[in-house]
């Protein structure tokens, strides 16, 4: 029997159906995080490194701010932890190499469109 740990409240809680898998981060096991569909945030962090995607990454990514902010406040951190969160990493790197524009084309567009009615 294949067994998995999740996270209830503080406390890991075995179920069973799938193989255990361990995470690491900043030295702490922070064991197999879900996000809110269920998906090991960590694992698809990896696989979304192929997308093509950025609209679809973004809603992906959404699903797991929960989970990072989880963490945070169990380590007793804050915002700098979820914005150097591996998982927001990996997600928001991904997301940068698709656009494929510059900040200063972007934002100068963005400026003259927003006093546009």
């Amino acid at each position: 029997m294949k067994v998995s740990w999740v996270v209830n409240g503080s406390e890991p809680v075995q179920k069973e159906g799938q193989g255990r898998t361990n995470n690491y981060w900043e030295g702490q096991e922070v064991g197999p995080r879900k996000g809110g569909d269920g998906v090991n945030m960590y694992r698809e962090a990896i696989e979304c490194q192929g997308a093509v995607n950025a609209g679809a990454l973004v809603l992906s990514l959404s699903k797991h701010i929960d989970a990072i902010w989880d963490e945070a406040r169990k380590a007793g951190k804050g915002t700098d932890y979820v914005n150097s969160h591996p998982v927001m990493k990996l997600f928001l790197e991904q997301m940068y190499f698709l656009c494929r524009i510059d900040y200063f084309e972007a934002y100068a567009i963005c400026e003259e469109k927003g006093v546009e009615k």
